[in-house]
């Protein structure tokens, strides 16, 4: 399966262009720190001969501390990326089991067994992402039990319904959300209702 032909049920459009400027970000930072990191080295190491001799390779030599504090933003960039691809990455873990949900109310106790992470956590960072808008056609319920609540999530002519879908790898067959896309209970491959 080809992702970039994946339907999102969940995700909106800020999820997409979050995880391009991530992958850009991680990519601008990488190319610019590694080049200064390659010139401060090979500033550094020039063989004492050449630039005794060469006042070309000397004056070279005074480029050093500009080329390691050009390393800092380049960093700075990849750090960015790299923060950027983390919560693109949950909301995606997020949005797979959203797809998966059998009747519409995902409790952040249910999601912490899927995550493997701790309630409070998990509560933090669907607050996170919900308030950089990366989920449409759910809401974050705070009051009560906290919950995501699936607008769709009735079955029959009202709603989206559910679909089983036979897994092309292993052949299992797991229950998702019809024309979503979700994981297989069984391989934990992408399996796509299309």
């Amino acid at each position: 399966m080809n992702p970039t032909f994946i339907k999102y049920n969940y995700l909106s459009p800020i999820f997409e262009s979050q995880r391009k400027k991530a992958k850009g970000f991680i990519i601008a930072g990488s190319i610019i720190a590694g080049l200064y990191a390659f010139g401060t080295i090979y500033s550094l190491v020039l063989p004492m001969e050449l630039v005794s001799r060469n006042s070309e390779f000397r004056e070279y030599r005074y480029f050093t501390p500009i080329f390691a504090a050009m390393i800092i933003p380049g960093l700075v960039l990849l750090c960015i990326g790299l923060v950027m691809s983390r919560k693109v990455n949950a909301a995606l873990r997020y949005e797979t089991i959203l797809s998966g949900d059998r009747n519409g109310i995902v409790e952040i106790r249910e999601l912490t067994g899927q995550t493997g992470k701790r309630q409070d956590e998990v509560f933090k960072e669907l607050e996170t992402l919900f308030r950089k808008g990366y989920f449409q056609g759910c809401t974050l319920q705070l009051e009560g039990t906290p919950a995501i609540i699936i607008n769709d999530a009735m079955v029959g002519e009202k709603g989206t319904g559910f679909a089983e879908v036979r897994c092309p790898k292993c052949g299992g067959a797991t229950r998702i959300r019809a024309g979503s896309r979700g994981q297989c209970a069984f391989c934990h491959s992408p399996i796509e209702d299309v």
